[in-house]
Formats: C-alpha cells, structure tokens, sequence
C-alpha cells in the first residue's frame, strides 16, 4: 500500500482558513467598503485575491484532499458570499463577482500545485531519489 508524505489535515490553516471566511464574510456584510477606487474592474481583481487567500489557505489546511473539493469549497464559499450580499443594503448579488471569486480560488490551488510540486522535486533530488 502507497502512503502519501503529506498530512492530511493541517489544525493551524484550518483555523486560518476559517478567520478568512469569517472576515469575507464581515466584509460582505457592510454596505460600503472605504477602498477607494482607481480603475473600472478594481472590484473584481479584489474578489480574485481575496479568494486566491482563501482557496491557497484551504489547500494548505488539507493538502492531501483533491483539487476538485477545495475548488468546490471556495466555490460554494463565494456563492454563498454573493447570495449573502444580495440581503445586504446597498450591496448586490453578482455572476461576475462570483466568476472573480472562482478564479482566485483556481489561480491559488494552481500556483500551489506548482509551487509544491518545484519543492518536492527539489526534496527528492536531494535524498538521491527519483
């Protein structure tokens, strides 16, 4: 039987990733936000870092869960934030905003995937196995 290297449950991310979303939330539910805006779609490319925080917090907090359940936890997550702000005054429900969050949360778990596939390349080289 094979036995991943990798845990299978990380208590400090998880407790990261859960203040992520406990602030996300807070965040959505204010009717305005104090950011100034500088650009037309500044909304949205908060919406993708805001995500990729929480999608590369939740990859750390269970590594060995596939990539199709953390991307369904950041996606329902951001769903649920957009149907959240829809009971907000002065705030909407957005598809495009919900398009923003699901790619910062694909953008995280893929910089991840590389990020640690280079350090398990580079862990490996070193022990002299292949």
């Amino acid at each position: 039987m094979l036995f991943r290297d990798t845990p299978t449950f990380s208590p400090f991310f998880s407790l990261a990733t859960a203040a992520c979303c406990g602030f996300l939330f807070f965040l959505s539910a204010q009717s305005t936000l104090p950011l100034p805006q500088y650009f037309l779609w500044q909304d949205k490319l908060e919406h993708i870092a805001a995500y990729f925080v929480l999608g590369f917090l939740a990859r750390k907090a269970a590594p060995s869960a596939p990539f199709w359940m953390i991307l369904l936890f950041v996606s329902l997550y951001g769903l649920s934030d957009e149907f959240h702000q829809y009971f907000v005054p002065g705030r909407d429900c957005s598809l495009l905003d919900f398009a923003a969050d699901v790619s910062g949360g694909t953008i995280a778990l893929i910089f991840h995937r590389y990020l640690l596939r280079g350090k398990k390349v580079e862990n490996t080289e070193k022990r002299g196995a292949f």
